[in-house]
């Protein structure tokens, strides 16, 4: 499935920058842990950190790249894991537990998550909290306390998506273990304080913590998540709510729901929607990523209740085996897997991640479809996705592939007004010839906005035309501000 990326000396790794870079920086474990307690990581999963790190280092000494053969390897483990679990539950049934252990194991998915770097903490929770419930099914809580106890640490230190798992634990025993609540409470505790304290993730993300979904948002990101279980072919690497697809969800998860009633047995349905209760309630995204464990439990589910031909089975498994081996050789260009995700699930995030794609790899494509998106009227709505405005402003300001008044209209309906868009919007003016726009625009910068940080693309919008033009008009009163800009923040195209 993934033998063309296992060991690709290049790969794509989203959202890798942040922790990859830092990581490169660290000499030693010492330097690291002093950077965990004064707040100075990107986030608390200290067991990933450690693990991407052993990773580059071997990298750095050996120029070999293990990083998705290490993925693989983990979620290896993960099935091995769940393997102990089926023998416990039906020892008679071993010959359904292996097509079971398959159609988990060779999920489409999956497909967005060994290829992937910076899935490295899922899969790291995902197998701590598997051999904790293997321990739990196997051998009980009494005799393991502090095996399942240290686990579960180890769990949610790698990704805090398992910190409700106690709950599983005391509805299955049905009773209350005094070590994993107090587990669940210093967890919950200090990432919650991490978060809202660390000046990284207050200054990259504002906060991790984002506004609750409304409840017809939470329903739809649930029927996401319940069509990519039951129909895996439209993967994309970011998704966003509205699809058509999440309803179909919906009926299967109503459906599932009665079924299980029926049954009298929610055990492991609990099991399988507690991982995505916790980071549905405000999420930061839709990734596949969050589906692990929900795919193990609804493996066992399968597994207890389910009688399925064992030739549907095998069929389904050879489908998800060839479709992930012709998927997963996209994670080799960032342009193709930013092509991919956006033709099967068109939104304004995945057409930004596009162009983003396209314009960091060669600065100029024939490809308008994205931008096309971008600028229907459905994204010009979406105020309050900066990068999104960042990458058409900068687009529409560098590419000649409208006429003036189109592109003068797309830049003035994309406001809100900020320092940012107010540049770009005078830079194109002073750049088309309109230099009465540009004069107004500046007059208004230089008596209204205070200079913000820009990107690192906008700086030659100010050096190379804004400034010299207030230079030469000093009534504009516009040359002191214009040289007074930082350019503190990422370039929207750095990967």
């Amino acid at each position: 499935m993934w033998s063309q990326v296992l060991v690709s000396p290049e790969l794509v790794d989203i959202d890798a920058q942040f922790i990859m870079r830092y990581l490169d920086q660290v000499e030693d474990l010492h330097r690291y842990f002093n950077d965990l307690v004064s707040l100075k990581t990107i986030d608390l999963q200290p067991i990933r950190d450690l693990s991407l790190w052993i990773d580059l280092k071997i990298f750095k000494t050996f120029d070999i790249n293990l990083i998705v053969l290490h993925n693989f390897l983990l979620w290896l483990l993960c099935l091995y894991f769940l393997y102990t679990i089926l023998a416990k539950i039906d020892v008679d049934k071993k010959n359904i537990s292996i097509f079971i252990i398959l159609w988990v194991g060779t999920h489409p998915v999956l497909s967005n998550i060994v290829p992937w770097g910076m899935a490295r903490k899922h899969l790291l929770s995902c197998l701590f909290i598997l051999c904790c419930t293997s321990i739990m099914v196997r051998q009980g809580f009494d005799q393991r306390q502090k095996s399942i106890f240290s686990l579960y640490l180890l769990s949610n230190l790698s990704q805090p998506i398992n910190l409700f798992w106690p709950f599983w634990c005391w509805i299955k025993d049905r009773r209350i273990y005094f070590s994993l609540a107090l587990g669940l409470i210093f967890l919950g505790g200090v990432n919650y304080f991490y978060y809202l304290k660390s000046p990284i993730m207050l200054s990259i993300f504002g906060g991790k913590f984002s506004e609750p979904l409304a409840f017809s948002d939470l329903l739809l990101a649930f029927g996401h998540y319940g069509f990519q279980i039951i129909f895996p072919y439209l993967l994309s690497v970011n998704y966003s709510l509205g699809h058509w697809s999440s309803f179909l969800g919906i009926i299967f998860w109503v459906t599932l729901v009665f079924f299980i009633y029926k049954k009298k047995d929610w055990i492991w349905l609990i099991f399988a929607l507690l991982p995505l209760v916790i980071v549905l309630r405000k999420p930061t995204s839709l990734y596949d990523t969050y589906l692990l464990v929900t795919l193990v439990g609804l493996g066992i589910i399968l597994f207890k209740h389910l009688s399925i031909s064992k030739i549907f089975f095998g069929l389904v498994i050879f489908i998800n085996v060839i479709f992930s081996f012709f998927y997963s050789a996209h994670w080799k260009s960032e342009t193709e897997l930013a092509r991919v995700s956006f033709n099967n699930r068109p939104s304004c995030i995945s057409a930004t991640e596009y162009l983003i794609a396209q314009y960091s790899n060669a600065r100029v494509s024939d490809d308008k479809t994205a931008l096309n998106f971008l600028l229907s009227h459905e994204c010009t709505l979406n105020k309050n996705f900066q990068r999104l405005q960042l990458v058409r402003n900068y687009i529409l300001y560098y590419e000649d592939i409208y006429s003036l008044e189109q592109r003068e209209k797309f830049l003035i309906e994309m406001m809100p007004r900020n320092f940012m868009s107010e540049v770009i919007l005078a830079g194109f003016y002073l750049k088309t010839g309109m230099s009465s726009k540009a004069d107004i625009i500046l007059k208004k910068l230089s008596l209204e906005m205070n200079p913000k940080n820009l990107v690192a693309e906008y700086e030659p919008v100010i050096k190379n035309s804004l400034y010299p033009y207030c230079t030469q008009k000093p009534e504009l009163g516009c040359k002191e501000l214009m040289a007074k800009f930082i350019v503190k923040q990422k370039s929207i195209f750095y990967r």
